[in-house]
């Protein structure tokens, strides 16, 4: 009896190891393994922000890569919550060639940053994404991970940002407005900075480091104006356009940016304005 019983079990087993093969899809020898997600499926959303702003020259030899590499980081994050300055400082101009978009107001944030993060002196090119990390402006595998660090990040403060209308050349008008997440509060001084950028820029350099070369730019800040919000968490500003601009190839760019101790601290939410 027990060998009757053990003859009709033994091919039982066999015919459900069979059909689990088959349905598993696996041959001899395979041995079922775990499958890891995707990294797309393990990534964190991306709900914050990253406001890139390079401080670059056209009278440096070192800044043509770093514009590449902003320029690259644009095509990369395309439709994300990511916004790019390019900010050409002035005091390159004494060496040989004057920068027609360099500005002292430039320069002076630029040495605000410096001022923040205890270094000793301003360079170019220079790359700060959201007001908390700087690294040399070339550096891609840095800017890639300061701005996915950004976008991962959730933001706190939840702003709004509306443009009057206008008339071609008239002043631009912004209001910004600014609310906390349950998350955060609206204490301390919160800046609102509202930067005009043009894109397809270019210059033919005649002496200088960059003697020679043709010079292509985008995103760069051609005005500025900043305010700090009031207890209502609002303020107005306006903004003179820039000479000879295109506002066919501007934007405005609007962030709101943390200063503690007179000092420039963190970006806390950004977004852009297109320019009718």
């Amino acid at each position: 009896m027990p060998w009757t019983t053990s003859r009709f079990v033994f091919p039982l087993v066999v015919v459900v190891a069979s059909w689990l093969a088959f349905t598993l899809g696996l041959r001899s020898g395979d041995v079922p393994a775990l499958v890891p997600p995707k990294a797309s499926e393990s990534k964190l959303p991306e709900t914050g922000v990253a406001v890139v702003e390079l401080f670059t020259s056209e009278g440096c030899s070192s800044c043509p890569p770093a514009d590449a590499v902003l320029k690259d980081m644009e095509a990369k994050y395309r439709g994300k919550n990511v916004h790019f300055i390019a900010a050409h400082v002035d005091y390159w101009d004494r060496l040989g060639w004057p920068d027609r978009f360099a500005s002292k107001e430039r320069t002076e944030r630029q040495q605000g940053y410096a001022d923040a993060f205890l270094t000793r002196s301003i360079y170019t090119p220079q790359m700060v994404v959201n007001g908390q990390v700087e690294f040399v402006g070339s550096d891609r595998g840095k800017a890639e991970k300061a701005i996915d660090a950004g976008l991962r990040s959730p933001s706190t403060i939840k702003m709004t940002a509306t443009l009057a209308e206008r008339k071609t050349g008239e002043a631009v008008e912004v209001h910004v407005t600014a609310s906390a997440t349950a998350a955060a509060k609206l204490e301390g001084k919160l800046i609102a900075h509202v930067v005009w950028t043009e894109d397809d820029l270019v210059s033919k350099v005649v002496r200088g480091e960059n003697a020679g070369r043709t010079l292509e730019h985008t995103h760069v800040a051609r005005a500025c104006t900043s305010g700090q919000l009031n207890a209502k968490g609002e303020v107005e500003l306006r903004l003179q356009p820039p000479e000879r601009s295109k506002s066919d190839a501007s934007r405005i760019e609007v962030f709101l940016q943390r200063e503690r101790n007179g000092k420039l601290g963190e970006i806390v939410a950004a977004t852009s304005l297109p320019l009718k």
